[in-house]
């Protein structure tokens, strides 16, 4: 009964990880990329009309470096954002938890209270990041759109946080309440109103409405996984620099490497 469990287990775990994973993996790429579309043609259809088209991006190869640059940057920065969210929603409290009932029960009322209210706002934090996530797919299409960089799109998502947080609330609960594939269906079938509804909503005025001017952001939520991103693609960067410099016989100079860190440096 056991090697059969096993059996089982192992090919339940290699039919997610070859065709599940990687199908799901297409679904949701192509589904950006259908939704960076409709951003683009909601958000610049005067600007299509009004000018020539603007020459494709094999043309212009340092903005297509600065795309692909901003799109990595951006990247990274969610994945280590969603392993923050989780580690907070996960495990810290289950930490505290083991923490508190090791505790002798002199200490349990007020400091199993402390770790109580830590708890909780471990995990309301974390749920707010996963929020600010599922804004960031109905919005980041039109601030890309309009030119925005991936430190200036994450800065609005932190000082219009409530917003925003309310805005990807429902996507949550969506995603908590169901199974993965039927939680994915339900994204991939919704998101497209999202994105529409992101490219015209005036979060600002809705904001500023509501609770005055907000000159900086309440609580910096993502700035962690930035400096994370930044820092793993600089060490990524400068990794593939000193391969470079391997490959072709150690740089060939003595002011190259210098040079060739200053150039990085000014790219990130």
């Amino acid at each position: 009964m056991i090697d059969i469990a096993r059996s089982h287990s192992t090919k339940h775990f290699l039919f997610q990880c070859l065709w599940l994973v990687p199908f799901c993996g297409l679904c949701y790429y192509f589904c950006l990329l259908s939704y960076q579309k409709l951003a683009d043609c909601i958000q610049k259809p005067v600007e299509r009309l009004a000018k020539s088209p603007a020459p494709p991006s094999s043309e212009n190869p340092k903005a297509r470096v600065a795309t692909l640059q901003n799109t990595v940057f951006a990247l990274s920065t969610w994945i280590f954002a969603s392993v923050q969210a989780q580690v907070l929603i996960q495990h810290v409290p289950s930490l505290l938890e083991k923490m508190r009932t090791g505790m002798s029960s002199s200490h349990f009322s007020l400091v199993g209270l402390g770790f109580k209210l830590i708890q909780l706002v471990s995990i309301m934090i974390g749920l707010v990041m996963l929020s600010l996530h599922y804004s960031a797919y109905a919005f980041d299409p039109k601030w890309i759109a309009s030119g925005k960089a991936p430190p200036e799109r994450f800065s609005l998502l932190e000082k219009y946080i409530f917003y925003f947080a309310g805005f990807g609330t429902p996507f949550l609960i969506i995603n908590r309440m169901t199974s993965f594939l039927t939680g994915f269906g339900i994204f991939l079938t919704l998101f497209p109103f999202a994105v529409i509804l992101g490219s015209t909503l005036n979060y600002r005025k809705l904001t500023e409405e509501k609770m005055g001017e907000i000159s900086e952001a309440p609580l910096r939520v993502l700035e962690p996984a930035q400096i994370l991103a930044d820092n793993a693609l600089k060490q990524v960067e400068k990794l593939i620099h000193q391969g470079q410099e391997k490959l072709h016989g150690g740089g060939g100079g003595g002011g190259a490497p210098g040079k060739v860190e200053k150039i990085a440096a000014k790219e990130f």
